[in-house]
């Protein structure tokens, strides 16, 4: 590990540059559910920036990529979730919308 200042000054730091493993900090869990959100939010994003660009209705580019991937957002995996968002990127990347108008 790396010296910490902080730490140091405190006294907190190990001499032995050891410590215990319940003193470690635990990163937050995420559930799959809160995942979920995260990308139907970041994809609401993407769809907006696509219909402003493009001027294309919101429901036209979410019902091409209903075609592209199957089903609907809110029914949609975690792995549909992230290709739905991949097509959004990849028309704002090469600056061509290719779905319904």
């Amino acid at each position: 590990p790396l010296f910490n200042p902080a730490a140091f000054a405190a006294g907190t730091a190990f001499a032995d540059g050891e410590h215990d493993a319940d003193d470690a900090p635990t990163a937050p869990s995420i559930t799959a559910a809160e995942r979920k959100e995260s990308l139907r939010r970041s994809l609401h994003g993407l769809v907006t920036r696509v219909s402003s660009r493009f001027n294309v209705e919101h429901r036209k580019v979410h019902a091409t990529l209903n075609q592209r991937v199957g089903g609907n957002v809110a029914t949609a995996t975690e792995r549909e979730l992230d290709l739905r968002r991949r097509v959004a990127e990849s028309w704002l990347v090469r600056d061509k919308y290719d779905g319904l108008r």
